[in-house]
């Protein structure tokens, strides 16, 4: 397996080859309106396409995406921090160290998106045989109360893993409605699929623990974020048994300036959202901390677009993601893409291949592009 270049760039390569940065806005159409937080609904994704390119014919491409209700930085600023990344390259296009220092004061969507840019540049000049099997497990998403076809298309199309959302009040279910929807969703899917639930901080603890000890048996993987105070999550495991995850927890936890040694009891995974993160060093950092404290780490997408998915499958590959289901099955959201290699999902697998200048950017031709 390829090692991903250790961080940070500077100490590898101090000097880099003159480096030039452009940048296309992207709007991909949503299949139906997507919920982004509790009270939003969005009909087309948004972004910048980002490519870097060096005199030698390398190219990186990354996607700098900020999703309304997730993200603080607006698509606006972001696109102010690009331009600004692109003079920074501009004068100190050949000083890594520079460049560096340069990426640590951006917005999380927008170093994200370069760092992979970045990396994708770098990886460009590996043979693609080493790349061959390089993929990636992704488990379907399925909200309580949609249709039931949904998840079994999910399943039908290669995911052993579905992820449920629950703690729907919107939809005016309770937890003995999704409790009762859950065993009849285990009764159909049987065994062999793994279930995995995401409440979003929907409960009060008393709420957890009922819902908790009412699912016990249906072999659940774990719960993300189901109490309103997380601070009691350590109660709730102990109430029910259920082991939980962080997402949002993890996010206020990584501020701080040690994470601690040991996890908390009943912690099972640590779920990641690499732009929302501080770039690919926060990244690697959460993985070592989660490897060392025997806690799973799933990396979930913020909806990206194809050339998006591509990078965050390739990080999880290169940091031995191995066969556990990763949060990248969101493409199908979408009507339209600005990857042109077809079959970068195929059988419950994401593919994490080099793309060697296999990304649309023609904007007549895709409909989906253009120049900002």
């Amino acid at each position: 397996m390829l090692q991903h270049l250790p961080s940070p760039w500077g100490e590898v390569l101090p000097v880099l080859p003159h480096l030039r940065l452009a940048a296309w806005e992207y709007a991909l159409p949503c299949r139906v309106p997507l919920p982004v937080g509790r009270h939003l609904l969005i009909n087309q994704r948004r972004g910048f396409l980002v490519r870097i390119a060096s005199p030698d014919g390398r190219i990186g491409w990354g996607d700098v995406a900020p999703l309304p209700g997730l993200h603080a930085e607006s698509l606006d600023h972001a696109w102010g921090q690009i331009m600004q990344a692109a003079e920074w390259m501009r004068a100190h296009g050949t000083d890594a160290q520079r460049l560096v220092s340069c990426l640590s004061s951006l917005a999380p969507s927008v170093r994200w998106g370069l760092d992979t840019a970045l990396d994708d540049w770098r990886l460009a000049g590996e043979s693609t045989a080493a790349w061959r099997d390089a993929r990636v497990s992704i488990n379907g998403l399925f909200t309580l109360g949609a249709d039931p076809k949904v998840a079994f298309d999910k399943i039908r199309s290669g995911c052993g893993t579905l992820k449920v959302k629950v703690g729907g009040r919107a939809a005016g279910m309770t937890w003995q409605t999704e409790v009762a929807a859950l065993k009849a969703l285990r009764s159909e899917v049987g065994d062999g699929v793994r279930l995995r639930l995401d409440a979003n901080r929907a409960w009060s603890l008393s709420e957890a623990i009922q819902f908790g000890r009412a699912v016990e048996g249906l072999g659940i993987e774990y719960i993300e974020e189901p109490l309103q105070a997380p601070s009691e999550l350590e109660r709730f495991y102990e109430g029910t048994g259920l082991g939980y995850a962080w997402d949002e927890t993890l996010r206020a936890r990584a501020r701080a300036p040690v994470m601690e040694a040991v996890p908390p009891r009943g912690l099972r995974a640590i779920i990641l959202k690499p732009a929302l993160l501080n770039g690919m060093p926060a990244l690697e950092r959460s993985i070592r901390w989660a490897d060392r404290a025997g806690v799973q780490w799933i990396v979930t997408s913020c909806f990206e677009s194809g050339v998006g998915l591509r990078n965050l499958a390739r990080a999880c590959w290169l940091h031995g993601s191995g066969s556990r289901a990763m949060g990248l099955g969101t493409s199908d959201y979408f009507s339209d893409d600005i990857l042109e290699a077809p079959g970068l999902v195929i059988d419950g697998w994401i593919w994490a291949r080099v793309l060697k200048r296999r990304c649309v950017c023609h904007p007549r031709e895709v409909g989906c592009l253009r120049m900002r």
